[in-house]
């Protein structure tokens, strides 16, 4: 058997840890735990991470990437501003229906590390700047697009439109009414083209 580069063996723990929390709790995802799932030795774990942090960084870096993989190039088929806006907004809430599980992972971790006793609350600050970060090039992107600005200030609504989305995601999780959830969105869209001028 050939041997696993430390990215692969990186990637085989990251789908391991997922396993072993969308099954049985994130409190249950203990590096001997991890391990067993990747079945690996749990030497193996110090190997591929620093620390169990960079770890749930990860997971939480690629829950993002998979909401918003490909966004751009999809989204921007849209005719108009509205039309482009709604696209994106249909693709976010389908890839957070398709990827449920791992939604429901993230949470539980963000709620863990507000609890943690060491730095309570990082792994949710680098989450939060990574979500508004995403939103923003997004937004930038779609303004290219339409040949429009934004008249508000781009980082405030980029946050503005990632904490939406994502209590869109929480809400969904909650009562799985994907009507509900797309309309909102869709009224996200609505008040986002408000915010947008013509560039001169």
């Amino acid at each position: 058997m050939a041997r696993l580069t430390a990215e692969d063996r990186r990637a085989l723990l990251v789908e391991a840890a997922l396993t072993v929390m969308a099954r049985d709790g994130v409190a249950a995802a203990t590096t001997r735990s991890i391990c067993a799932e990747a079945a690996m030795p749990q030497s193996a774990f110090h190997y591929a991470f620093r620390s169990k942090a960079e770890l749930l960084q990860r997971i939480t870096e690629l829950s993002v990437g998979t909401i918003t993989a490909d966004l751009d190039q999809r989204a921007l088929d849209g005719k108009d501003l509205r039309d482009t806006l709604v696209a994106a907004m249909d693709l976010i809430h389908e890839s957070i229906v398709v990827d449920a599980p791992r939604q429901m992972v993230v949470y539980e971790l963000t709620l863990m590390d507000m609890r943690a006793p060491d730095d309570p609350g990082s792994l949710g600050r680098w989450q939060y700047s990574l979500y508004t970060q995403r939103a923003a090039s997004l937004l930038a992107s779609v303004a290219e697009h339409a040949e429009v600005r934004w008249t508000a200030d781009l980082h405030a609504l980029a946050r503005l439109v990632a904490t939406a989305i994502d209590g869109t995601a929480l809400a969904w999780l909650a009562d799985r009414d994907s009507d509900a959830s797309r309309a909102s969105l869709h009224v996200l869209a609505d008040a986002l083209v408000a915010l947008a001028e013509p560039r001169s």
